[in-house]
């Protein structure tokens, strides 16, 4: 059975929602939440920051999922965890497919009309008001060790080079070299779900664990 998941970004305020326009079917042209496939044996917990940040930019330092929900499709053999979470702070959206908007909790999220899932989106807002989010995930005790002896397997990709060359504002030619030797001398390296977070100076670098990719860097508050 295919899993996928749905992910309730809400702001820092908390008086809007995130939601991407969906531009190819199924529902396309209507809103629906961020959120993709479940990989075969992935951790959901895992899988919903991953699909987060793929679409969105939005790494697990800038918000705390939790699990509130599930829904199983037997005549489509499918199943989707609800997942959601409030952004710690303003944050700098990236669209990977589709464009993304925010909108009012004052919207009608029943309005079949507008918004995907033959009304689930409205549904699970409701859950949220009334209920709460759910469930957070189990905190996990690592060595950062693992980081610091793989320093070689480190890289990034294209959009990576851009995100941390804008959110630090530096000039740098080889930037996987810099983020070396930052690493090297941080005195602070943490783990949370399947990213390292390095703190260095008065920024943050965020580390893809399993593959060691540098995903993005941001300055700290």
């Amino acid at each position: 059975m295919q899993g996928y998941n749905c992910i309730m970004v809400y702001n820092h305020d908390n008086d809007k929602l995130l939601f991407c326009k969906r531009t190819k079917d199924p529902y396309k042209g209507l809103y629906n939440l961020v959120g993709g496939k479940i990989e075969k044996n992935e951790d959901g917990f895992l899988a919903a920051y991953r699909e987060l940040e793929e679409e969105t930019g939005i790494d697990s330092s800038l918000i705390e999922l939790s699990h509130m929900m599930d829904f199983t499709y037997y005549n489509q053999n499918c199943y989707v965890e609800v997942y959601v979470g409030c952004l710690r702070g303003e944050v700098d959206l990236y669209e990977e497919k589709h464009p993304l908007e925010w909108l009012s909790l004052d919207e009608d999220f029943f309005d079949c009309k507008r918004f995907a899932g033959e009304g689930n989106i409205g549904h699970m807002v409701e859950q949220v008001n009334i209920y709460g989010v759910g469930e957070r995930q189990k905190k996990i005790i690592v060595n950062h060790s693992d980081l610091l002896s793989n320093l070689e397997k480190l890289h990034t990709t294209q959009l990576g080079l851009e995100r941390i060359r804008k959110n630090l504002n530096i000039d740098v030619d080889d930037i996987v070299q810099w983020c070396k030797s930052k690493i090297n001398k941080s005195d602070k390296i943490t783990r949370k779900g399947k990213n390292w977070y390095v703190h260095c100076d008065d920024f943050t670098l965020t580390i893809n664990a399993s593959n060691f990719t540098i995903i993005t860097a941001h300055k700290d508050k």
